[in-house]
């Protein structure tokens, strides 16, 4: 079973106003996120019911495919989930029938990218709900978490799939029209908003597209260059559209680079979707723990990452480098 220690939610009960609603489909329904007086307000998760195509055969990689198909690790929808009897660890529910396994045709919640954030700033602040509401309000006030909510919608369905080296068919998805290749003629429209098809080729590897779409769809300002693509991971610490942000202020939705060289394949770029641990290795090293939300060569999605760094700085002991950064301004 996932490791639910980073990913859990605060004990939450529900009254019957804020239960959950309407008659379940094949997809998703909006409801509304647990509340408490003194919690920021939280936008709101889903309802979804497993589809045939959903089941993986085992239920390890339902929970896996459903999770990439939503931008998020497995274990944080186990955490939200434990009306499910194989994952049930005794925290809380969202208004779900007790089901004894994950199946076609069992309803789950679906959290929202607020709900996670909250969880992970309750966990960084020892479960003090002051703490964690700062936590949460600060990240807010800045680019962060409007980056990353934008990561993980991008990271789900079929505009995910764009992402992955081969693309959907040769292609991604974009918003951004001012993308070589972006034009009227070759958009559609994905989930309510205008997706641009545009092809750089099927083995082009789209780490730094995702970062600077996701970072457009947000609202901000990527770093476009004069032949219409972005710039690449391992230049972004040389853009003038990003500010670079210590370890010690790392926070979920920084951008994240790591450089390990300026050609194409050589580093990668992402969106941070955790707090860093650093563990003192009690030498000269440390290790930093973290989660992103990148490009991978399937798709889009969420993964665990760890490295050992060179204590004091920002180098690993394999000569790479890990760096943060903040887009400066909106668009």
């Amino acid at each position: 079973m996932p490791d639910l220690s980073h990913s859990r939610t605060p004990a939450v009960s529900r009254s019957p106003a804020t239960a959950h609603t309407g008659e379940a489909q094949g997809g998703a329904e909006a409801v509304d996120a647990p509340q408490q007086d003194s919690r920021p307000a939280l936008a709101k998760g889903r309802r979804y019911v497993l589809t045939a195509e959903d089941n993986q055969g085992y239920e390890s990689a339902t929970w896996t495919k459903v999770a990439k198909d939503h931008g998020m690790l497995d274990k944080h929808l186990v955490a939200f989930n434990q009306h499910v009897g194989t994952v049930d660890e005794g925290l809380s529910e969202h208004g779900l029938q007790p089901v004894p396994r994950l199946d076609a045709g069992v309803e789950i919640y679906i959290p929202s990218t607020d709900e996670i954030l909250f969880s992970q700033c309750s966990h960084k602040a020892d479960g003090d709900l002051a703490r964690a509401t700062a936590l949460f309000n600060g990240i807010a006030q800045g680019p962060q978490l409007a980056v990353l909510r934008t990561a993980r919608e991008r990271a789900s369905g079929a505009v995910g799939v764009g992402y992955g080296t081969p693309g959907d068919k040769g292609i991604f998805y974009t918003q951004n029209p001012a993308l070589a290749g972006a034009s009227e003629k070759r958009s559609q429209t994905i989930d309510g908003e205008k997706e641009y098809r545009v092809n750089w080729g099927s083995d082009f590897w789209k780490c730094s597209v995702f970062m600077h779409d996701v970072v457009y769809s947000a609202g901000y300002k990527p770093d476009l260059t004069d032949n219409k693509h972005y710039r690449l991971a391992g230049h972004l610490q040389l853009s003038g559209q990003y500010r670079e942000v210590a370890v010690s202020n790392a926070r979920p939705g920084n951008c994240w680079q790591r450089f390990g060289g300026t050609r194409s394949d050589e580093s990668h770029n992402a969106v941070l979707s955790s707090f860093v641990e650093v563990e003192d290795l009690g030498d000269d090293t440390e290790k930093w723990s973290f989660t992103i939300i990148g490009a991978e060569s399937d798709r889009a999605a969420e993964s665990e990452r760890s490295h050992i760094m060179k204590k004091g700085t920002n180098e690993t002991t394999d000569g790479k480098k890990i760096r943060f950064f903040d887009p400066k301004g909106k668009r």
